[in-house]
């Protein structure tokens, strides 16, 4: 997926936000291209932090709730990256309106959703969220992203069972 959106990016290195980062496994992934840049951290839980923390790759690390922290004020990313992050969030207007406002012009977004048949958002009995392709494309139209590509895939195994989600990229064409 980020070479799908590397065309639209200056070159690297790129300032990279990692939402819900947790130990650092996708900041792993991304940390070439933000070399001589920055590579930005959120998470709630203080010892996921202290796990990522720990890698010594970021270049800070905030504690908190995503959405309150992408609200304020702060710097703004040529790439904002989440993987297993969205998926714990139902109504996605808060988070892509922080991602939004966050984004440089021409920035990106990337991130996986778990996939869900008829409309909007549901709870799963595991306490995850499911979203709908129409809602994705909705929510991320009203923050002023736009889709840049969306693909089928399976996310993860659960009770044996495949996962079908989306990898998702939105791009910001304006400034705010």
């Amino acid at each position: 997926m980020a070479e799908r959106v590397r065309p639209r990016l200056k070159p690297p290195p790129w300032r990279i936000l990692d939402l819900g980062c947790g130990t650092g496994l996708v900041g792993v992934a991304f940390q070439d291209l933000a070399s001589g840049s920055r590579l930005d951290g959120i998470d709630i839980s203080p010892r996921m932090l202290e796990a990522a923390r720990a890698r010594g790759m970021y270049s800070d690390l905030i504690l908190g709730d995503l959405e309150t922290v992408l609200a304020g004020p702060g710097t703004l990313y040529d790439l904002i990256v989440s993987a297993d992050t969205m998926t714990y969030f139902g109504d996605l207007a808060p988070a892509f309106a922080g991602v939004a406002q966050r984004l440089e012009h021409r920035g990106a977004y990337i991130f996986a959703s778990e996939a869900k048949t008829g409309e909007g958002w549901e709870k799963t009995k595991v306490h995850r969220y499911r979203h709908r392709e129409s809602y994705l494309r909705e929510e991320a139209a009203r923050a002023g992203l736009g889709v840049l590509h969306i693909v089928e895939c399976t996310l993860r195994q659960e009770e044996q069972n495949p996962v079908h989600g989306f990898a998702v990229a939105l791009g910001k064409e304006t400034t705010s």
